[in-house]
């Protein structure tokens, strides 16, 4: 009796380590995909609503040259209509700071008018963006004090030059904390631009003037109105509506390729959850016959056990939605300084349902294959315990199931990615590295089984063995593990090639 006890609660400590697998193997996935997901739709609704704050105006003119006076000619006649205008120059420039002796490439920008329109600019001490300008002061990103080695107060050489570091900005709207980080920027008042000398014949600098249009009508009849002399001036106009489009795109382009990644990361769960249900279903075998030996066909024995199979993976998958909205409530504050707009977070409602549904698919779609085993189970087992029995029907379902699961991926991966041929491309690099490793699992179990070591110790001879005998896990593991690497070096060459476009001279003269 004590035995048996013993026994049984072996079994149930096992059981529930299966358990926590299968669950765990859907819930991560579906949390990875629900929080990139759930974030990204929030980033874009906190586009939307702070588009024109991001350009500072509703419109943008933008020229590699100064304005020609059929330019300025528009901008003065805008003016004397009541349309506020204001004007940016900027450029790269050194600057020093005799104090400390130290010099920094910034990022100089000249600002005239009432710049931004839209939006405030936070300075330290307060409220000194409307006042620099009216003397010989100018302000910094707190990064170029650090760099400089500076203070509030200090001089600071623009050029031929000399200001008073009035203060710092800190925070504007469309801030990015990478950027400003590389490339630190120093505003000063555009009248003492031309002092500074920096701005001769052949100097690269870009030309900016801002409009505050809010009318949509009257901002389009503006556009239609002057596109013409735009474009044989090379002057490029965007609208806070442009804006918005082209970094919902950006963004966007980013949180797919995340998305995709959370997508491997689902695969990887649903083969735990094969892993799982194969170990589950060797057990389960002989109460499958003697249900066949009661009556029951052999669909209602495939159904009893897929219901609990999609019960599990809704569970997981709804355990998964759960901690992706967790993730997606602390992403704003982890990557808040890397993204241009504030986030409010709230629950994507359509992302969830997504999320929820793909992970009760996966975990079906992966837990059907062993599970059709169920199906073949022959009474006679229930009285045979090494009754076989195999049919020739179970290669039929088989490629079955395998078909709807490559059709899943395909669909999902289509509906992840950016475009149709991104996620078809993806989708076949998926198939092409299970297909290698499913070809290496077997070349392994072929090899190990030709060149098998019999004059090895007990130990090594048995472990080996393990890797061909039946109902061995070389195939899931070697597939687990391929794809676990895969991930890895996909993010890694990513990672790489993304830091090569950010390279920066670090020698100690630049």
């Amino acid at each position: 009796m004590k035995f048996e006890l013993v026994m049984a609660l072996r079994e149930s400590r096992r059981s529930r380590r299966r358990l926590a697998l299968y669950l765990s193997a859907v819930s991560l996935g579906v949390a990875a995909l629900v929080a990139i997901n759930s974030f990204s739709a929030n980033v874009s609704a906190a586009v939307r609503d702070q588009a024109r704050e991001l350009l500072g105006a509703d419109v943008e003119l933008r020229s590699r040259r100064p304005f020609p006076d059929s330019i300025t000619a528009v901008l003065d006649s805008a003016a004397a209509a009541g349309t506020p205008v204001a004007r940016v120059t900027s450029f790269a420039s050194m600057a020093l700071v005799p104090r400390s002796g130290l010099t920094r490439l910034v990022e100089v920008r000249a600002i005239d008018g009432d710049f931004p329109f839209y939006g405030t600019i936070r300075t330290d001490p307060p409220g000194l963006w409307p006042a620099f300008r009216g003397g010989r002061t100018v302000l910094v990103d707190p990064a170029l004090l650090v760099h400089l080695d500076a203070r509030v107060g200090d001089t600071v050489h623009v050029g031929d030059t000399r200001f008073t570091i009035a203060g710092v900005v800190a925070d504007a709207p469309g801030d990015v904390a990478l950027r400003t980080a590389i490339g630190p920027r120093l505003f000063l008042p555009a009248q003492y631009l031309r002092e500074t000398n920096l701005l001769r014949f052949g100097s690269s600098a870009q030309y900016r003037a801002y409009l505050r249009i809010p009318d949509s009508a009257v901002l389009q009849q503006f556009l239609n109105r002057h596109n013409a002399l735009f474009g044989r001036q090379r002057i490029r106009a965007e609208t806070a509506a442009e804006e918005e489009q082209d970094i919902t795109e950006a963004l966007g382009r980013l949180a797919r390729y995340l998305g995709l990644v959370g997508l491997v990361a689902l695969l990887l769960g649903g083969l735990g959850v094969g892993s799982a249900v194969n170990v589950f279903v060797r057990e389960k075998l002989d109460g499958a016959a003697l249900l066949r030996c009661l009556g029951a066909p052999a669909r209602s024995v495939l159904a009893i056990y897929l219901i609990q199979a999609v019960a599990l993976g809704t569970l997981g998958a709804a355990v998964g939605v759960v901690l992706g909205v967790a993730v997606q409530m602390l992403l704003p504050s982890i990557v808040g300084d890397f993204i241009p707009v504030r986030v409010s977070v709230s629950i994507d409602w359509p992302t969830v349902a997504a999320g929820l549904a793909i992970g009760a698919g996966t975990a079906a779609v992966f837990a059907l294959l062993p599970l059709l085993r169920l199906k073949d189970v022959p009474p006679l087992r229930a009285l045979r315990r090494d009754f076989d029995g195999r049919t020739g029907g179970r290669a039929v379902g088989r490629l079955f199931v395998i078909g709807a699961l490559l059709a899943g991926i395909v669909l999902v991966s289509v509906w992840q990615a950016p475009n149709a041929l991104i996620g078809l491309a993806f989708a076949g690099a998926v198939l092409v590295t299970a297909g290698v490793l499913w070809a290496a699992a077997r070349a392994l179990m072929a090899l190990v089984r030709r060149f098998f070591p019999a004059r090895a110790s007990y130990v090594i001879r048995q472990g080996v063995a393990n890797l061909f005998r039946p109902e061995n896990q070389t195939i899931p593991v070697t597939l687990a593990i391929g794809f676990g690497v895969f991930l890895v070096a996909t993010l890694y060459v990513v990672q790489r090639n993304l830091l090569d476009q950010f390279a920066l001279d670090a020698s100690p003269d630049r």
